[in-house]
């Protein structure tokens, strides 16, 4: 069983394969420049996700291994933990049941914008 899922970040930053990461207990380690992540307004990607510059990678030739390697292991844990927590936000097989499910959080992100808007 992985500790880490290497993931490029696909068109939208965020994938199946992400997904799949949080279901099987992995951390997440997303290649991505730039882009939005689902929910980013209200889910702090950073207490489950590590986000990794492309460039840093295969530009900079960063070595994953020795950084993956380095992190505390209470610091991993911690990562898997909220990654746990946060997955069924993920889960679209039983999206009304929830209401930190995707269409719980959609809503909540609208309500959100609209007060920004002033709305």
């Amino acid at each position: 069983k992985s500790r880490f899922c290497l993931l490029s970040a696909g068109r939208s930053g965020f994938s199946y394969r992400t997904w799949a990461a949080l279901f099987t207990g992995c951390i997440p380690v997303l290649l991505m420049d730039d882009g939005q992540l689902p929910f980013q307004d209200l889910l702090d990607y950073r207490k489950f996700v590590i986000t990794l510059n492309t460039r840093g990678v295969f530009v900079d030739n960063l070595d994953l291994e020795a950084l993956l390697t380095s992190i505390d292991q209470t610091v991993a844990k911690s990562l898997q933990v909220n990654g746990g927590r946060v997955r069924r936000s993920f889960d679209y097989r039983a999206p009304f049941a929830r209401a930190m499910g995707p269409y719980g959080l959609l809503l909540e992100t609208l309500k959100k914008r609209k007060l920004q808007l002033g709305f």
